[in-house]
């Protein structure tokens, strides 16, 4: 099992930040661990109805098999950096 950290720092691409969301829970459906880390500067405004509720699936499926779920900016998770295999950057 790999461990991987994936942080997206805004939502000026809409469906960039989706499609993050949801690769980061094909990451963990292949065994691996994610930890899934939104800057506070992301927002969900932009979303209709039905993709909030798909985004809020795949955050809570994420969790249910071991992965994480933080809003953060990216120096607070510098530290973090150090305990992953591999990173992913959404800038």
């Amino acid at each position: 099992m790999k461990k991987c950290i994936v942080f997206i720092s805004d939502s000026s691409d809409p469906k960039r930040v989706f499609e993050t969301i949801r690769m980061s829970l094909g990451i963990t459906l292949r065994g691996n661990k994610v930890k899934l880390v939104l800057s506070p500067d992301v927002s969900f405004d932009f979303l209709d109805e039905k993709m909030k509720g798909e985004v809020e699936e795949f955050i809570s499926a994420l969790k249910e098999m071991g992965g994480e779920f933080e809003v953060k900016n990216l120096e607070d998770i510098a530290d973090d950096f150090l305990q992953y295999d591999s990173f992913i950057l959404a800038i």
